[in-house]
């Protein structure tokens, strides 16, 4: 990028922020209701918005044309800005900031953007997309939305076959120019401008002459940068005289690259549906129609795509809009345009009626629903519980015989048979395994005394010497059971069918020994838990391990339930039975109950998916749940149609209530009914014309005083007579202005000061403060009365500095006997005075008196002779103390003053960077001359001698 396009973006970007900074400072005054800043905004959006388009920020340049958009409407329609506006302005700064802040995330400007402009930072614009997808649909609700044929457009310069530079046009952006006008393409190179608001005037000027159509960012072909304009900027002007002529007497330095149509030429206009060497001629003088899909511009539309940009409020327009004063607007019945029918009423009398009986009808067969689901559930849930320790209770007393039995069955065993050696012991062994089929095996450990069912073992498919193998597994318990403890265990692992260890105490005369028994339990244990409807029941043993389950599987995986909640429980409980509700799955929630069983340290526990268990409670609250609907829903038809009897009658009465606002008092009302209704409609016929009666006294008043006087004065906030108030008193008036007026028709007079005036009093109206009175050229306003906001010094200076800044922008573009460039001083004092109604008996003003006016006026005077635009007394530099840079001026001595008074020269607020740094500084700044080292020796003798200057 060219070293002078760098320098271009990081000058204008700084001037972009400050006009972004204005924008902001004008809205936050209007949302603060203390004055009109509308037509102050509606020209710094336009800057922003011819700006934005400059740097080729479309995203801004949408922003701005949306902000400007919706401020001109409520200027052309006399209304102030509304609650939900100034959301959307405050909301259209913010993305407006934060799309600065993107950009001057950049250490170099120069990696953002190409010499032609062509934006390069995908990440930023495609949040700006989004952005303005947003705000569009914010600012179309109000009927604010961005035109098809956005005034503001880039187009791009391509180099064809022929070598030669041509231009395409992604959209439709030519007008046809009428018989005897040219049409003419030229461009700027921006970094030779040396002020582009300079260059903004004229756009304003040239669109509002018609002559501006389209104009944007030019892109040209970069394989030869160096060669190319490093900021082209094009514009398409449609002129009765050749645009060389116009060009020159506009004094802008441009180069035309096409002239698309002349008085003896036909258009020549570029297809964008066909082929791209394809062209349309058309000559205005011919009928001819042309189909708008071939066309770059539809003839129909071009009115509405040429007036799309948003009214640019120059000074010379001020004059035309009323001011909008927000401090009354809220406080009173403001005058708006006519809305909508209905779009001011939220919430209908229906609707609220319908809401809240719903809300009545569904609270109270809610409660009941839930009331009656949490009973039934209770209930159900205490049922369920009982249920489940029955039957483990049941099962536990089976087992426990079921164990006890097989035990006294192989102790008998041990007794009949003994060793199994002779015939008779022999055949009672037979008997015995005939007889109990389930015992597979009957021993003691370490003894030839073991019994093996040779039956049940042939049907396993195993041997003795397995079941030998097996028995040294089991030396734990075996011990166990020769301490006196039997114990049940899980031995299925081995045999792939439901297997049970038994170790049982066995006493001898040597001593007691363990009785080892090892059981099927299919028919036994197996039969006993299976399942029961929606319960599970199983048994484990004194580690958890399953020994019976109604999933035969389960128990032959030798699977271990001691993490499962109801298991621990059953565990650590003192108690032999219990019920608890646990969660076994994530949000699966299970109702369980236990049985201890004394023999072998065993547990019964019972299960139940509460799911399951409250099924039909669920059916029955979600059929409740289904007629409470229809029940609001029939309610909400009735209610509706009933609420058309109140709401209609309402309705009306909301229209007349626009028609006042309007301005209309002319109520066409009859009160149909003897009701209510009927007698709000007579009531309010009765205040139409009681309000009719008051705008037109307070519209009379308030032609002769102060709009805010004359807002106060009819609610009686004024008294009559006078009171002494602290204020700040400020005086500003025009250098030269009986030599600037000889030189001007009186008509020219009147225009150049409703111009400067117009600017002034925005400044100070945006300050908080209230104009007392225009003597000639010069402006008297207050601060702190007849309302005080606390910082009434600071508010004044401020306002001070905002017409420093006001006319310098005032200025630019001004020179010569017809526009001159105006110089003001401005003088302030701040101390107590008499405000109050003073005047004669026939006419009376608002006004403020006393010794601190008169110094205010003679510090104004001094600004002349010490070379200032702005000076304050020492009693309003002691208010503002660490706000503001002030430099110490020569004392004076007043006239009636016995004292000599110290003055200030105001350079600007300590917090601005961009402040003067010095007094000399400040003199190039606002353009005053002279040789200002001797003040003491001023001659002041030329004028009154009302001060003397000390050294």
């Amino acid at each position: 990028m060219p070293q002078n396009t760098t320098a271009y973006f990081k000058k204008y970007l700084k001037v972009l922020n400050k006009q972004i900074q204005e924008i902001e400072l004008l809205t936050r005054s209007s949302l603060n209701q203390k004055g009109s800043s509308i037509p102050g905004l509606i020209h710094r959006f336009s800057e922003l918005y011819h700006m934005a388009g400059f740097l080729n920020l479309m995203t801004m340049a949408r922003f701005a044309f949306l902000g400007g958009q919706l401020l001109s409407r409520r200027s052309a329609g006399q209304k102030g800005l509304s609650k939900n506006d100034k959301s959307l302005l405050l909301t259209l700064i913010k993305q407006i900031r934060l799309l600065r802040d993107g950009i001057s995330l950049a250490d170099e400007f120069g990696s953002f953007v190409t010499p032609s402009r062509r934006i390069i930072y995908p990440a930023v614009e495609n949040v700006n997309e989004r952005a303005v997808q947003w705000l569009t649909s914010l600012f179309g609700r109000e009927g604010i939305i961005l035109p098809e044929r956005f005034p503001i457009r880039p187009i791009s310069m391509n180099r064809v076959e022929s070598g030669q530079l041509d231009f395409t046009i992604p959209d439709p952006v030519l007008r046809m120019a009428g018989k005897g006008e040219y049409l003419s393409l030229s461009y700027v190179d921006l970094t030779k401008i040396e002020d582009p608001l300079t260059l903004i005037s004229h756009l304003r000027s040239w669109k509002n002459e018609g002559i501006l159509q389209f104009h944007g960012a030019l892109e040209f072909p970069t394989e030869q940068e160096e060669l190319t304009p490093a900021l082209p900027y094009y514009f398409i002007i449609k002129t009765r005289e050749d645009p060389e002529d116009f060009w020159r007497n506009q004094k802008v330095s441009v180069r035309i690259l096409s002239i698309l149509s002349a008085p003896d030429q036909t258009i020549s206009l570029i297809s964008t549906a066909g082929p791209p060497n394809r062209t349309i001629s058309y000559d205005p003088c011919d009928e001819i129609q042309l189909e708008t899909e071939t066309l770059l511009f539809d003839p129909e539309s071009t009115s509405a795509a040429i007036d799309a940009d948003f009214m640019v409020s120059s000074a010379r327009s001020f004059e035309k809009t009323e001011p909008v004063d927000e401090t009354t607007e809220e406080s009173k019945k403001e005058k708006r345009g006519k809305p909508e029918p209905g779009t001011r009423i939220r919430y209908p009398i229906g609707i609220k009626m319908s809401f809240i009986t719903s809300l009545i009808i569904i609270i109270a067969l809610s409660g009941m629903i839930v009331l009656a689901t949490y009973f039934f559930l209770q209930d159900s849930q205490v049922r369920v519980e009982e249920s489940n320790l029955k039957l483990s209770e049941t099962i536990a007393s089976q087992a426990e015989q079921s164990l006890l039995q097989i035990g006294n069955s192989a102790s008998l065993l041990l007794l009949g048979a003994a060793y199994g050696e002779t015939p008779a012991e022999q055949n009672y062994k037979n008997y015995f395994f005939r007889s109990q089929q389930d015992i597979l095996f009957v021993g003691i450990p370490g003894e030839e005394r073991n019994f093996f069912n040779n039956s049940l073992m042939g049907e396993l498919g195993i041997s003795e010497e397995f079941l030998r193998g097996i028995l040294e597994n089991y030396s734990d318990q075996i011990r166990l059971a020769r301490g006196g403890t039997p114990s049940v265990f899980n031995m299925s692992t081995y045999f792939a069918v439901p297997i049970l260890g038994l170790t049982i105490p066995y006493k001898q005369e040597r001593g007691i020994k363990t009785l080892f028994v090892i059981t099927d339990t299919r028919q036994s244990l197996q039969k006993a838990v299976q399942s029961r409807g929606i319960t599970d029941t199983y048994i484990v043993d004194s580690e958890g391990y399953l020994i019976a389950h109604p999933d035969a599987t389960v128990v032959t995986s030798g699977i271990n339930m001691r993490e499962l909640p109801i298991v621990q429980e059953l565990f650590s409980s003192a108690v032999n039975t219990g019920q608890i509700r646990f969660e076994e799955d994530p949000d699966v929630f299970y109702l369980g109950s236990y049985k201890k069983v004394s023999f072998g340290r065993l547990g019964v526990i019972t299960t139940v998916p509460e799911a399951l268990a409250f099924e039909a409670i669920y059916k029955i609250q979600r059929r409740n749940i289904l007629l409470m609907i229809m029940f609001v829903a029939l309610a909400i038809l009735i209610i509706y149609y009933y609420s058309k009897s109140l709401s209609n009658p309402i309705r009306t009465l909301v229209k007349a209530t626009r028609q006042i606002e309007e301005g209309n008092y002319d109520l066409r009302l009859r009160p149909r009914t003897q009701d209510e209704i009927g007698v709000l409609t007579r009531a309010f016929l009765n205040m139409g014309t009681g309000l009719e009666e008051k705008e037109r006294i307070k519209d009379a008043f308030g032609r002769f005083v102060n709009k805010e006087m004359a807002e106060m004065a009819e609610r009686g906030a004024i008294q009559l007579g006078g009171e002494i108030k602290p204020t700040t008193i400020f005086f500003s008036d025009i250098r030269s202005f009986t030599a600037i007026s000889e030189k001007l028709t009186p008509s020219e007079v009147v225009h150049f000061l409703n111009e400067y005036m117009t600017l002034m009093v925005e400044c100070v109206k945006l300050t908080h403060g209230v104009v007392d009175k225009y003597i000639g050229d010069a402006i008297m306003a207050v601060w702190g009365t007849p309302i005080s906001h606390g910082n009434d010094a600071e508010n004044a200076i401020n306002g001070a500095l905002m017409m420093r800044t006001a006319l310098r922008k005032f200025n630019q573009g001004r020179g010569g006997d017809r526009k001159p460039i105006i110089k003001v001083g401005c003088g302030l004092n701040s101390g107590d005075v008499l405000a109050g109604q003073i005047g004669s008996n026939e006419r009376m003003e608002y006004t403020v008196i006393g010794d601190a006016v008169n110094l205010a006026s003679r510090i104004e005077a001094l600004n002349k002779p010490m070379g200032t635009d702005i000076l304050i007394s020492q009693g309003t530099a002691d208010m503002v103390e660490g706000i503001f840079d002030l430099i110490p001026m020569n004392k004076i001595m007043v006239k009636g003053k016995s004292e000599p008074q110290q003055i200030y020269a105001v350079l600007g607020r300590l917090e601005d960077p961009d402040r003067p740094p010095s007094l000399k500084a400040l003199r190039d700044l606002v353009g005053i001359t002279g040789n200002f080292d001797n003040i003491a020796d001023v001659n002041t003798e030329k004028e009154e001698v009302k001060y003397e200057i000390m050294d």
